[in-house]
């Protein structure tokens, strides 16, 4: 790929995730889908991992859920990460990310990210940081 070509598809990224943003919706960015497995491949092991940073229901944990049915990745594990401010109680956190994986019937690890402060600031947008806010996390749905 040429300087050029890289260039304008690093805007028309940029542009995508603007464009997003401001339409308040979800954007799925896998890595590396050059490298996705073919319909005749099969895993026989491996993780699919998910960053679970605005928590918005459960809806994004429909996608990993979905994959896993496919025959491909049927034998992978799901893990699922979320992010902690260092004040939250990543403990109870964890616990409650758990039970709510429960209710949705979904096996997955899940582990709970600290983040420092000074960085969460600067990379978490303000729509993720009201999101925190505003959440009721420790609701789980019957």
């Amino acid at each position: 790929m040429n300087k050029i070509s890289q260039t304008f598809g690093l805007f028309l990224f940029a542009e995508v995730v603007r464009e997003t943003t401001i339409a308040s919706l979800a954007l799925l960015v896998p890595k590396n889908i050059s490298s996705y497995p073919s319909n005749g491949e099969r895993f026989t092991e491996g993780h699919i991992d998910m960053w679970w940073i605005v928590h918005d229901g459960g809806m994004l944990m429909l996608l990993p859920f979905l994959l896993r049915q496919h025959k491909v990745w049927r034998k992978c594990k799901l893990r699922i990460f979320t992010v902690a401010q260092m004040d939250d109680n990543s403990i109870q956190m964890k616990k409650d990310l758990i039970t709510f994986l429960y209710h949705l019937r979904i096996d997955a690890a899940v582990e709970v990210v600290e983040m420092v402060r000074d960085l969460s600031e600067t990379y978490v947008p303000n729509l993720c940081k009201k999101t925190f806010i505003k959440e009721n996390f420790h609701t789980v749905p019957k």
